[in-house]
């Protein structure tokens, strides 16, 4: 039987994934900054026992996480919609726990089969066409019939996408996904679970829209969170499904498609103006409107947030199908069985940064 092997890459992802800085952690298990500093640059050798506890109790895991041999993908390879203004400090914790949270979903997929992955790669630049053309062949490809799209979320599990509720705690982040054909992991995409309902469909096509066209592209260029907007709307809103809606339209017009087509009213604004559908004048005006009732912070007319079915179902699988007890799934994911049962025991698993201690 092979040695364990401390993982220093690993101790400093859960350390940032709890925003602790090396200070913070070294007076929390009572060593000098120097032995954590050590440790994490892989200039020391493994922890004494005792220390190793320490720090796993305050950091919240099992010490079992830190003999994994995971290595983290490093932030390049991430692909996000967030707003420019998020601080690095905040984006670091986000990138910490979602490669946690990676870790422990593919050590949970041992054992569970998911559905299979078939997300075609489509190229816009090599392929010369335009998102909106490759929207419309992917909702031709996966079946999905003319109209309104009922429920997203169902349809990306089922075409092999882990869709996570996330609390990322800073609404200058909407979402994150992670793929590579290098990897046997299926694509994952995090989703802001504090934003409305109406925009995280939205986000979760961009991301789709990511998936599709720029997972495979070792530096994606600085036009493919436009070119994922318009992925986005073309999915969601099919120009010729949607563009005999959009004369005439009023507040309360925009209000009644929106609950018809489960995108924003901002949205459905954005497509009429993209589609000639409205003057500059009544377009405009509308805006005023909206921005003068706060509308551009929170509309009215809420669409409910979908649930994501797949985390839950191999959770059950474990524990209906396999046996597990919540103890023995809580020592596979490296988390004590009280976090466990809170992150992953709700009807919903939801996911969050936790504070430093």
């Amino acid at each position: 039987m092979s040695e364990r092997r401390f993982n220093p890459a690993i101790l400093e992802l859960a350390r940032d994934s709890r925003r602790m800085t090396q200070s913070a952690l070294s007076v929390a298990v009572g060593a000098a900054q120097g032995t954590i500093s050590k440790l994490e640059n892989g200039q020391s050798a493994s922890p004494s026992d005792d220390l190793l506890e320490k720090i796993a109790k305050a950091l919240g895991y099992e010490s079992s996480l830190f003999f994994e041999s995971f290595s983290p993908r490093g932030p390049s390879l991430f692909l996000h919609r967030k707003r420019s203004s998020l601080p690095i400090s905040d984006q670091k914790a986000i990138h910490a726990m979602i490669e946690i949270v990676r870790l422990q979903v593919q050590k949970l997929l041992r054992s569970v089969d998911i559905p299979e992955m078939r997300i075609p790669f489509l190229d816009p630049e090599r392929l010369k066409r335009r998102p909106a053309e490759i929207a419309r062949e992917i909702r031709m490809h996966w079946g999905i019939p003319s109209g309104p799209i009922e429920n997203l979320t169902a349809i990306l599990e089922s075409v092999g996408i882990i869709v996570v509720p996330f609390d990322f705690t800073s609404r200058l982040m909407d979402a994150v996904s992670v793929y590579s054909e290098r990897e046997p992991m299926p694509p994952m995409v995090f989703l802001n679970s504090k934003a409305p309902g109406e925009r995280i469909r939205f986000t979760a096509a961009h991301e789709l829209g990511h998936l599709v066209m720029h997972c495979r592209q070792d530096f994606p260029g600085d036009h493919a969170e436009d070119e994922a907007d318009a992925f986005a709307s073309e999915f969601l809103m099919p120009a010729s499904d949607i563009r005999g809606f959009l004369g005439g339209l009023t507040l309360e017009a925009l209000g009644s498609l929106k609950q018809s087509w489960r995108v924003s009213m901002q949205a459905i604004l954005t497509t009429a103006e993209h589609l000639g559908r409205i003057t500059p004048y009544k377009a405009k005006n509308l805006w005023i409107q909206m921005s003068r009732l706060g509308y551009k912070t929170r509309e009215p007319f809420e669409i409910p947030i979908e649930e994501p079915t797949l985390i839950r179902d191999i959770i059950r699988t474990h524990t209906g199908q396999l046996g597990y007890s919540d103890a023995e799934i809580a020592k596979v994911v490296h988390l004590p069985v009280d976090a466990f049962q809170e992150v992953f025991k709700r009807e919903t698993p939801r996911l969050r940064i936790l504070p430093a201690s």
